[in-house]
């Protein structure tokens, strides 16, 4: 894994909270976005991220592969820090 993979897995380990909702804005995720976070549960897997949050999948899943398949830019731990 390479360093800035490496910075954002650990980030998102330590931010899991607010990985998911910082995803949702970078992506340009079309939908209503729950101001809830999180939704904890007693086991990790089974916890719910932006609960309640409605999304257009159609519309969102075009968006996703034109980022990654067209949106070069390579972000620095900083750049990544300012957007939360």
């Amino acid at each position: 894994m390479g360093s800035i993979q490496k910075k954002i897995h650990e980030w998102s380990v330590k931010n899991s909270q607010d990985f998911w909702s910082v995803f949702w804005d970078f992506s340009k995720i079309k939908g209503v976005k729950s101001k809830k976070k999180i939704k904890k549960s007693k086991v990790f897997y089974k916890n719910i991220f932006l609960p309640n949050s409605t999304l257009n999948f159609g519309n969102s899943i075009i968006i996703y592969f034109w980022l990654f398949k067209f949106y070069k830019k390579n972000f620095t731990h900083q750049d990544l820090g300012l957007m939360v």
